[in-house]
């Protein structure tokens, strides 16, 4: 029997996250889950060796996982989760800070 690689707690961490955003909505619960049917079936395909075997996949993907992420292609991708990252976490914070604001409610006329 395999043993689960180390990327499980990016999942398990991923998902808890997922799970809390499923709260505001009845079916997006259906991410976490697909994304746990990906895991599971990509763990028990291919073990530790899932950033090695994308010789089937397209070009893209292909030169996106190319060396572990590390060519121009693969740092570009993953510099563009970080700016998404980026984004997201900014517009939360300014989301709670509205929510959180002082400012006294306009009487409507």
């Amino acid at each position: 029997m395999r043993h689960l690689q180390p990327a499980w707690l990016d999942v398990v961490v991923d998902n808890l996250g997922r799970g809390l955003w499923s709260l505001l909505f009845k079916w997006a619960w259906l991410v976490s889950a697909v994304e746990w049917c990906v895991f599971v079936c990509n763990n028990s395909a291919r073990g530790d060796q899932w950033k090695n075997s994308f010789i089937s996949s397209p070009r893209l993907i292909q030169a996106i996982m190319a060396n572990g992420f590390r060519t121009p292609l693969g740092t570009w991708a993953l510099g563009a989760l970080l700016l998404a990252l980026s984004v997201e976490i900014w517009c939360i914070w300014t989301h709670i800070e509205h929510l959180t604001g002082d400012e006294p409610e306009q009487k409507r006329e």
